[in-house]
């Protein structure tokens, strides 16, 4: 179910729209073709702004549907923390009223960012897929991933449960023309 709908990049637009794949964890993956880069990396920030319970209801709804969402990657060059922050949206599709609503659910991480940014703001074509939800009471096979490491009781959107966290792929597709 591996399909991607590109956008062109703008600094507060969309890079991808995608769906799930597998892949290997490797920032520099090896990759007979030099102008294709493909990397798994944990979803950053994911403890802040509600941002739990939009990952629980998302592990929820791929438990229920076994469909997997769409994700984007948008620039957000403005952000008082770090000029290169990425943050990472998930298009959450609404059957009922057949209409989609961006749910930020975190941040791609600053060290990965400062590159990647770059890759982005000059037209490179940037692409993700979601992987899998990480952590949470109520997700099976995580058992190896800590994503509370730096998680307390007083977040916002804590229930009482593991965190959740989210694992994307990123492909980075430089053209030689």
């Amino acid at each position: 179910m591996d399909q991607s709908v590109k956008n062109n990049i703008t600094s507060n637009e969309p890079a991808i729209k995608s769906e799930s794949q597998e892949g290997k964890a490797n920032l520099e993956e090896n990759n007979p073709n030099e102008n294709i880069k493909r990397f798994q990396t944990k979803v950053v920030g994911v403890t802040f702004a509600q941002r739990q319970s939009h990952l629980k209801r998302l592990a929820k709804k791929i438990e229920d549907d076994f469909d997997f969402p769409d994700i984007s990657l948008i620039r957000e060059p403005n952000n008082k923390h770090d000029g290169n922050a990425i943050k990472v949206i998930w298009h959450e599709y609404n059957e009922r009223t057949d209409t989609e609503k961006d749910i930020h659910v975190g941040y791609i991480a600053a060290h990965v960012a400062e590159s990647l940014a770059k890759d982005m703001d000059n037209g490179v074509d940037v692409t993700a897929e979601f992987e899998e939800i990480l952590g949470g009471n109520d997700v099976e096979d995580n058992d190896d991933v800590d994503v509370t490491a730096d998680f307390e009781s007083n977040i916002d959107g804590y229930d009482g449960e593991s965190s959740y966290g989210m694992l994307i792929t990123v492909q980075i597709i430089r053209n030689n023309n």
